[in-house]
């Protein structure tokens, strides 16, 4: 089967870099780095994968999964074509653009959360987003 978490963290790099204002600026990994040297950057990970019950068969034959996908989003002010933006102004456009891609691709958001960070000049926004896959075509429901 093929690998989902890395075609999902390639698909979304490509879509909010081609849509966001910020494109040029953004970095998008699959893991957290040691440091953080480029503003924003955003962290997609796959953070659950688990059998979904209501299609497992009575010789438990697993049918389809349940995926959950972490997104974290740090910032700092930007500047773009001269005009600053503040933290929550890039984290605002940011969450709209991801929200809209995990969407679009079959997922639902469980939860969106404003968090903190030991920087407190770095904003951290995360997001979960949760779907079923079926294990036999790896399509997302």
């Amino acid at each position: 089967m093929d690998d989902i978490e890395t075609k999902i963290v390639k698909s979304y790099d490509n879509y909010i870099k081609d849509k966001s204002i910020f494109g040029d600026t953004i970095k998008v990994l699959p893991e957290t780095p040691q440091s953080f040297a480029q503003f924003p950057t955003i962290i997609v990970s796959e953070v659950n994968n688990n059998q979904n019950l209501s299609s497992t068969t009575t010789n438990y034959y697993e049918h389809s999964s349940n995926l959950t996908y972490k997104v974290d989003i740090y910032t700092k002010a930007i500047t773009v074509g001269n005009k600053k933006y503040q933290p929550r102004n890039v984290i605002s456009e940011l969450k709209l653009l991801t929200f809209d891609f995990f969407m679009n691709y079959g997922f639902y958001r469980a939860n969106g959360t404003k968090n903190e960070y030991p920087d407190i000049t770095v904003s951290r926004y995360t997001c979960l987003f949760s779907t079923t896959r079926n294990n036999w075509n790896g399509k997302i429901r």
